[in-house]
């Protein structure tokens, strides 16, 4: 009885090793690119009806954020923000920009498939304050998310994820945000006198989509829109 139950104990503990083994030699690293670009002309606006909409900031705070500074803890070790311009996306750039596109964000992160997908906050472009007014700010800063404590609102704000399992889905919520002004045509003092609101106005993208590897994912609006490409990372690189 003794000799089958040490059996026992046996193959079950080789079964442990050989899965741990299994899971450990599935752990991948991929880099992800992400392009955030606006289209806004007359045309575009006068494309839809839109309605009265500003996103609330408060309720992105419980997204993590990738930060390259030191003083910033990063999310995990599942998620690493790659510093500087984005070669992988530059040649795409440079077509948006001629189709006189504006890209607001270009940036790439390496994240592995051994933990569950968070969802990452994602921000930058134009940075607002609480009453909507512009904040001078640097805007040649596209590869990094922005620290400036005083913003209230951001040019493109939202959440990404990028779910690495047997299929990989990505899920965008970003808000395009943008001054009454330009939208409608009043002027943003006419608007907070009048309906004592911030004068500011969203556009937001709501989508999920199966990705493939080495593939383009466009999440589309007409006057926004977000390229994301997967990259397997080889060990060596």
């Amino acid at each position: 009885m003794s000799r089958l139950s040490n059996k026992c104990l046996f193959k079950l503990s080789t079964a442990l090793v050989l899965l741990v083994l299994s899971i450990v030699a599935q752990a991948k690293t991929y880099r992800i690119n992400l392009l955030v670009f606006t289209h806004v002309t007359p045309d575009t606006l006068a494309s839809e009806q839109w309605r009265s909409y500003l996103y609330s900031p408060a309720s992105l705070q419980k997204f993590a954020v990738l930060q390259s500074s030191e003083n910033q803890p990063p999310v995990s070790a599942t998620y690493t923000l790659l510093p500087g311009p984005k070669q992988q996306l530059r040649g795409i750039g440079r077509l948006l920009a001629r189709q006189k596109n504006h890209i607001v964000l270009d940036v790439a992160w390496l994240q592995s498939n051994d933990a569950p997908a968070k969802w990452l906050h994602i921000y930058g472009g134009q940075a607002y304050d609480a009453k909507g007014q512009v904040i001078s700010q640097d805007s040649a800063v596209i590869h990094d998310f922005p620290v400036l404590p005083q913003a209230a609102y951001w040019q493109i704000d939202g959440a990404v994820k990028v779910d690495l399992g047997r299929f990989i889905m990505g899920d965008v919520k970003l808000n395009l945000t943008l001054p009454v002004s330009q939208v409608s045509g009043v002027s943003d003092s006419d608007f907070g006198q009048q309906f004592n609101l911030v004068p500011l106005q969203s556009f937001s993208i709501n989508q999920t989509q199966r990705m493939l590897l080495s593939h383009f994912t466009y999440f589309d609006h007409p006057l926004f829109g977000v390229l994301v490409s997967i990259q397997a990372v080889k060990p060596n690189e």
